[in-house]
């Protein structure tokens, strides 16, 4: 059995958000709502790729937000924050979390400025995962036709996209794609931007 929470909270005033609610957020969170484009401001001059400052921005200046808390099964709720822009993405922002050791700098970095990117809507692929969800291939469980030499259980996924692929990275630094059962080894950042600039330019992969 999965089940999908999703709570929609349009204007939110956090005086009047319930208990439960209110508890899932933290003092960023908090801030965030009060003062969004100061906060999401004062993140994009934190951002070092050129790709997470322009989506910072986009936030910051967004009219139109609303926030979305999601969780599965017995999972604590996590807030995002839902944005009009492009094809709607949700920001979390970053959580107290620990980073794990093989954790590559590209993504040390984005962690410590966002907790994940939600391309599209909750309970479909696309974006970059929770710190906590990612896994490797092989507990995933994706099917591997072709590993080229790649373990799938070292290939840690931490971005999916909407055609079902995934971009993993490698206990070396690189990284690969997975896609149809095959994996490709690129250039970890080289794919990650690639990706972002495409989906900033309209193009949903």
């Amino acid at each position: 059995m999965f089940i999908q929470r999703v709570i929609t909270v349009y204007q939110p005033e956090l005086v009047k958000l319930p208990a439960d609610l209110a508890g899932a957020l933290s003092g960023e969170d908090k801030r965030a709502i009060s003062q969004m484009r100061e906060s999401f401001d004062a993140l994009a001059k934190r951002a070092e790729c050129s790709w997470l400052r322009e989506i910072l921005l986009l936030c910051a200046t967004s009219d139109h937000w609303h926030l979305e808390f999601y969780g599965t099964n017995a999972k604590p709720l996590i807030p995002y924050f839902r944005f009009h822009w492009g094809g709607g993405p949700a920001v979390c922002l970053s959580r107290e979390i620990e980073l794990p050791t093989g954790l590559p700098p590209l993504l040390r970095h984005f962690y410590s400025v966002l907790g994940g990117f939600q391309e599209n809507q909750f309970g479909y692929a696309g974006g970059i995962n929770l710190l906590e969800e990612i896994k490797s291939v092989e507990a995933v469980g994706y099917w591997v036709a072709e590993a080229n030499g790649i373990d799938p259980a070292r290939a840690m996924v931490f971005l999916t996209t909407l055609d079902g692929g995934c971009l993993c990275y490698l206990a070396d630094g690189n990284g690969a794609w997975l896609r149809d059962g095959e994996f490709t080894p690129v250039d970890l950042e080289a794919a990650a931007t690639k990706y972002f600039e495409a989906l900033l330019e309209g193009h949903r992969s």
